[in-house]
């Protein structure tokens, strides 16, 4: 009996240490930590815009052009963008869907003449530069041309004239049927679209004739002063400027060359800017390629005179530097036109003026790379134990650029122009990149990475 009361028990006490033990084992296996998951690396950040924002600027007080028009083309004509600018004559468009680095950026803006500067593009730095398209005030001779007379008015002498005249007009009677004020203006070749891109052909001389719309009776004659000398009774061709395209047109009218062979009369029968042309006058630029072809990435070339960076977190901004950029030397053999026509025609050619200007640098913050991200703080995969931040560094150095060349004419009496171009611009160079600025170390960095 005793027996069966002591096995009893054991079984009893034995079944209590089963339920406690597994109460126990129940209790641990509940309070363990699973396993740590991976974290997910945050998304990336939204791809950052390329803006190309600059400015159009008269040439003679630098201060910005409010309503001119802007158009951005590729280097082989193809409008990406047409703009206006505001109140400050800045334009500003995104290119982050173009596929080009190089850019030409023309403006122009009532009463004033067009011009055109290159604009660069890095998709590697997000960044794009352009200088400012400085324009140049049409200066003219107003005047009142009555019905019942005739009227002749002029300009002030031009610089690109071989023999320094003035344009002229003449209105002939009852060409208008009000008496009407009327503007004639000499136009430098600088101060207008190329007549064509693809071969280079030369506008000898250009006016404009002003107010815009208006139509004459019977033609008046514009009487250009040529920049050299023709053959007397030539005909060169003539072309009127679409101030809706900002392309030039062909018109059956001709320009008559005088018996001295440097003046030439058009007869047109509207207001507008007409040019003469000489399809048998072209420049060579092939000597020139680098000042045509400049893309502010310069980093092969020599003669570094300064160095300076911008940097960014967050967010964007613009950076301005000055730059140099300067015919030193023109001289001539054979018969050339002014030193001033040349000048001019080098600077339609290359998209570009000359004289000391302002650049300017638009950047974007790129964003920064997930591989610099760990749990949603900064830090440096080469450096992992070192807690710190990062930012983005555009360096630009200025290059002082000398290039001499020459420039030909199939003209006779045929000549020969050389000179020298002197360019001091800012380019961006090999030291942009990923800076690591690590905590507690007085400011030192790290880069580029």
């Amino acid at each position: 009996m005793k027996n069966k009361k002591t096995t009893s028990l054991f079984i009893v006490v034995s079944f209590l240490f089963l339920l406690v033990g597994s109460f126990v084992l129940s209790s641990c296996e509940s309070s363990r930590v699973g396993p740590e998951l991976p974290q997910p690396n945050p998304p990336a950040p939204p791809a950052q815009p390329l803006v190309l924002q600059g400015t159009v600027v008269d040439d003679q007080t630098h201060v910005g052009v409010a309503g001119a028009s802007v158009g951005i083309a590729k280097i082989n004509g193809t409008v990406v963008a047409t703009l206006t600018t505001d109140g400050n004559g800045i334009y500003s468009t995104d290119l982050s869907a173009q596929t080009d680095t190089i850019f030409i950026v023309g403006a122009t803006a009532t009463g004033y003449g067009s011009s055109s500067v290159y604009a660069s593009v890095n998709k590697r730095t997000n960044s794009a530069g352009v200088s400012p398209v400085s324009i140049t005030k049409i200066q003219g001779s107003t005047f009142t041309a009555a019905p019942a007379t005739g009227t002749t008015a002029n300009t002030p002498p031009t610089t690109e004239s071989a023999t320094n005249n003035p344009v002229s007009i003449t209105v002939p009677q009852n060409a208008v049927t009000t008496s009407t004020q009327i503007t004639i203006s000499a136009v430098s070749c600088d101060n207008v679209p190329p007549y064509s891109n693809a071969n280079l052909q030369v506008l000898l001389v250009v006016a404009n004739v002003a107010p815009a719309g208006l139509t004459f009776n019977q033609p008046v004659t514009i009487t250009y002063p040529l920049p050299l000398s023709k053959a007397a009774a030539a005909q060169l061709s003539a072309v009127k400027l679409n101030a809706t395209t900002g392309l030039w047109e062909s018109i059956t009218a001709k320009g008559t060359v005088d018996a001295t062979g440097t003046l030439a009369s058009l007869p047109v029968t509207s207001s507008g800017t007409y040019a003469l042309i000489d399809d048998n006058v072209t420049i060579d630029v092939s000597a020139i390629t680098l000042g045509k072809s400049s893309t502010f990435v310069l980093n092969k070339l020599s003669n570094v005179l300064d160095e300076q960076y911008v940097a960014l977190r967050s967010g964007s901004t613009t950076l301005t530097l000055t730059y140099n950029n300067t015919f030193v030397h023109v001289s001539s053999t054979g018969g050339a036109p002014t030193d001033a026509w040349i000048i001019n025609q080098l600077s339609r050619i290359l998209h570009m003026t000359f004289g000391n200007f302002i650049q300017t640098f638009r950047v974007n913050f790129p964003g920064l790379p997930t591989k610099y991200i760990n749990n949603g703080v900064q830090y440096n995969p080469d450096r992992p134990n070192e807690s710190g931040l990062w930012e983005f560094r555009w360096y630009y150095s200025s290059f002082l650029l000398s290039q001499p060349g020459s420039v030909s004419r199939s003209i006779a009496p045929t000549f020969t122009v050389t000179f020298r171009l002197d360019r001091t611009l800012w380019a961006l160079n090999t030291k942009t990149g990923w800076y690591w600025i690590p905590h507690n170390q007085g400011g030192i960095s790290f880069g580029p990475f």
